[in-house]
């Protein structure tokens, strides 16, 4: 399932890496706002690849719904409770910025070796609706 093959992407890899990785050629997308700048890809699988530098290198995995595997031990749609049964205490936690109605939660992980970031719905117990590697 190629829902596996994302959760196989290291963050630093080229294009050629990611290519080989998905066993696909990938057209990335130019976005640009506010002096940030960056190229991405997004797939039907709920998932957006980020690229950034010179040469153009991974530099962040977005995954939300329909994206139904675990991401370092969180799936999209469990809760605020039921993260924090999973990972403990965030390591920062933070209400989005910009007006977004989301609570952003920051944990270390080992098996990614950088922090996942971890958005919810901005309600007492809400869901998980993205996840930033």
């Amino acid at each position: 399932m190629k829902e596996e093959l994302f959760l196989q992407l290291k963050i630093g890899m080229t294009i050629a890496e990611v290519e080989n990785r998905l066993n696909e050629s990938i057209e990335l997308e130019h976005y640009e706002k506010s002096g940030y700048s960056y190229e991405f890809i997004k797939y039907v699988e709920g998932v957006q690849l980020f690229f950034k530098g010179t040469p153009l290198l991974l530099d962040t995995i977005r995954f939300e719904a329909p994206f139904s595997h675990e991401v370092d031990g969180v799936k999209i749609g469990l809760t605020k409770n039921e993260v924090k049964k999973i990972k403990g205490t965030a390591i920062r936690k933070d209400p989005f910025p910009y007006d977004y109605p989301n609570t952003v939660w920051y944990y270390n992980s080992d098996i990614y070796n950088k922090s996942i970031r971890y958005d919810f719905e901005k309600t007492r117990n809400g869901k998980c609706i993205v996840i930033f590697l």
